[in-house]
C-alpha cells in the first residue's frame, strides 16, 4: 500500500489533510485487497490475464493517487474495494 501513497501529498486545509490521511490509507489498503482477491480469480488465457493485472495495478495507483483531501472525507464510508471499482467505471 505504501507505495501508492507515499509520494502523493494530499491537499487541502491542515485539517483536512490530517483527517484524509488515515482515511486514505484504510481505503487504499481494502481497494488492494479486493484488486489481489480478483486478480487471484482470474484464469484462462495468460496474455490476458497479464493484460488486466497491468491494467488493474495502473488502476490502483490512479485511484491511490487522488490528492483531494475533500474526496477521500467525502466518501470515508463507502469502503475501499466498492469505491476503487466504482472509480474505475467512472473511467470508461
Amino acid at each position: 500500500m505504501d507505495r501508492y501513497i507515499k509520494t502523493v501529498k494530499l491537499k487541502g486545509s491542515p485539517a483536512q489533510i490530517a483527517w484524509a490521511t488515515d482515511i486514505r490509507a484504510r481505503l487504499v489498503a481494502e481497494a488492494e485487497q479486493a484488486c489481489r482477491t480478483f486478480l487471484a480469480s482470474l484464469s484462462g488465457d495468460p496474455e490476458l490475464r497479464k493484460t488486466q493485472q497491468q491494467e488493474t495495478w495502473a488502476a490502483m495507483t490512479a485511484f491511490a493517487g487522488k490528492t483531494d483531501a475533500r474526496w477521500w472525507i467525502k466518501h470515508r464510508d463507502e469502503g475501499g474495494g466498492n469505491l476503487f471499482w466504482s472509480t474505475i467505471h467512472e473511467r470508461d
